[in-house]
Formats: C-alpha cells, sequence, structure tokens
C-alpha cells in the first residue's frame, strides 16, 4: 500500500466519512473503492468503440413511387399490400 495526502472538500470529506461509517467501511477503503472503479470505468468508456450505423440494401424504389413526393412515400409505407403500388 502507498501512503499518500490528498486535498479534500470539507462537505465531501463529511459525506465519505459519513458513508463509510453507514456501510461499515473505512474511509480508506471506500476511497479506495470508489477510486477503482473511476478507473475501471475510464479504462471501459477508452474500450467502447462507436459501431456504425446499420444500413440495407433494399434496390430501387418500386416504379411508379415519387419519392420526393413525402405524401406518396407516406402512403406506400402505410399501404397493407406494399408491392400494389
Amino acid at each position: 500500500m502507498v501512503e499518500t495526502t490528498i486535498c479534500l472538500d470539507d462537505k465531501l470529506m463529511e459525506e465519505a466519512q459519513r458513508l463509510a461509517a453507514e456501510t461499515g467501511r473505512s474511509l480508506d477503503a471506500l476511497l479506495d473503492n470508489v477510486l477503482r472503479d473511476a478507473v475501471q470505468r475510464s479504462k471501459q468508456a477508452e474500450q467502447e468503440t462507436v459501431k456504425p450505423f446499420p444500413t440495407f440494401k433494399l434496390g430501387q424504389p418500386p416504379a411508379g413511387l415519387d419519392m420526393n413526393n413525402n405524401e406518396a412515400v407516406r402512403d406506400f409505407l402505410d399501404a397493407e399490400e406494399p408491392g400494389k403500388y
């Protein structure tokens, strides 16, 4: 174990001492757990990658459907028989 000195806000120190007492741990154990969790979350955040948004190749729109006409596209998508346009 390494001993070190840290400066904490008075209110934060009081809350940490209260939490340690409530959970039956020493302040050292509480701070050790909190720091360990923070380091682990930081490592996990570094490892997370942005996943690409899925795309699909669905071919061409049906003949006669004007893709520039929002109402026509909405009607097509809402139709009970989409192939019957």
